[in-house]
């Protein structure tokens, strides 16, 4: 529970998502923080618990595809590498039959909005949907960070501020001193490869 805790405080706190709610006024990004969590609680208790509370799965994802669709498709990616690790426990009949009717369930809470959509997408002509309107490979890569910018960046009027902030820094300075206790614990150490593709991403050496 004082892990948990400590997890959470450190979530909430991140200096993005206090960007997303003070300064962007990014509602959607916002909420979506909410989901992620619920998401892969549904998934690591599915693969790696019991499975009674597997319905956390169509919860988090349901909110996250209602709240933020990159923030959903990021997630869908993430959980990709999810299902990879816990791959052995696929061939469970009843693990695959959860997965597959949270899927289901999924579908049923966002018919509502993803109908609309699709059906807009097939007859109006917004610049969402024109290739690269919305953005590039090219502006992907010319938006990308230098590695100071994730450790000293200010919160500079006009600019974002897209630091890590200390409290995420210094646990991740840490990290080599708790390495062995990380590497046993499987779910612990999936999070830990998440967090640190994740940071990659976002900066220049990755090669979008």
């Amino acid at each position: 529970r004082s892990t948990s805790l400590l997890a959470s405080i450190l979530y909430m706190t991140a200096p993005y998502r206090l960007e997303d709610i003070y300064i962007r006024g990014a509602a959607g990004e916002a909420l979506a923080f909410v989901f992620i969590p619920v998401f892969f609680q549904g998934l690591y208790n599915l693969l790696d618990q019991d499975g009674k509370k597997d319905h956390y799965i169509a919860m988090g994802f349901s909110g996250l595809l209602l709240s933020h669709n990159i923030s959903a498709l990021m997630a869908a990616f993430a959980a990709l590498l999810f299902l990879l690790v816990y791959r052995k426990r696929l061939v469970d009949g009843k693990v695959f039959k959860a997965l597959a009717l949270n899927g289901i369930f999924i579908l049923l809470f966002s018919l509502f909005y993803l109908v609309p959509l699709l059906e807009h997408r097939i007859n109006g002509n917004y610049v969402v949907f024109q290739p690269e309107a919305m953005g590039s490979l090219a502006g992907m890569k010319a938006q990308s960070l230098y590695p100071r910018q994730l450790l000293f960046s200010m919160f500079n009027k006009g600019e974002l501020n897209l630091n890590l902030g200390l409290q995420l820094v210094i646990p991740l300075v840490l990290v080599p001193l708790v390495f062995k206790q990380i590497k046993a614990v499987k779910i612990t150490a999936v999070f830990l490869v998440l967090g640190l593709g994740s940071i990659f991403m976002t900066t220049g050496a990755f090669p979008w």
